[in-house]
């Protein structure tokens, strides 16, 4: 968990105005992101008996798609498409990216990279298609807090030992040109 809950009262006795401030506004609505994210976790898995993101999609009844790659982001690993509404999963880009973790990182490849995908984008989902089921998420946050509230519902429905951003993390540094060739971290 990020913070003590002080950092709440101690932003609003400041005000706004000094950069302090700013930054402690930030760090409020980033802890406030991954809260949103954790007690929309357990409120689904209160609601609907099950932590399994692919069994989650399937209630919810949003499909899981697999496709080989993304033509205009060779690179992009899952998402959300509109029309209809549906988590898409590239399974190439996964599976590059579990590589590199298993060489590189084997802490972050406890869990398929595929489940750790779908339960991300499940949570895009309700953002998107049925923000009724979120908890405390709002959405004026900026993108990144976004993303943390996703990362922290992923993190919680799946019981990881590590934050799902971390993975990101990881495959950036692979391709950098400092550390292709270089070992487990």
């Amino acid at each position: 968990m990020i913070g003590d809950g002080r950092v709440s009262s101690t932003s609003q006795q400041l005000g706004v105005g000094n950069g302090q401030c700013e930054a402690n506004s930030r760090f409020v609505v980033l802890e406030s992101a991954v809260r949103a994210g954790q007690a929309t976790a357990d409120a689904l898995v209160r609601e609907l008996g099950t932590a399994e993101p692919w069994r989650l999609a399937e209630l919810i009844g949003v499909p899981v798609a697999l496709r080989d790659r993304c033509r205009d982001n060779p690179r992009l690993r899952s998402e959300v498409v509109d029309d209809p509404p549906t988590i898409v999963l590239y399974t190439e880009a996964l599976a590059d990216v579990s590589r590199v973790l298993v060489l590189r990182s084997p802490r972050l490849a406890v869990v398929p990279l595929d489940t750790i995908a779908v339960a991300i984008e499940l949570y895009r989902y309700l953002e998107r298609a049925r923000p009724h089921l979120l908890r405390g998420a709002r959405r004026e946050w900026p993108r990144v807090a976004r993303e943390i509230a996703a990362h922290a519902f992923a993190q919680d429905l799946l019981e990881l030992p590590f934050f799902p951003a971390e993975i990101d993390a990881v495959d950036r540094l692979s391709r950098s040109p400092a550390h292709v060739g270089v070992g487990r971290d």
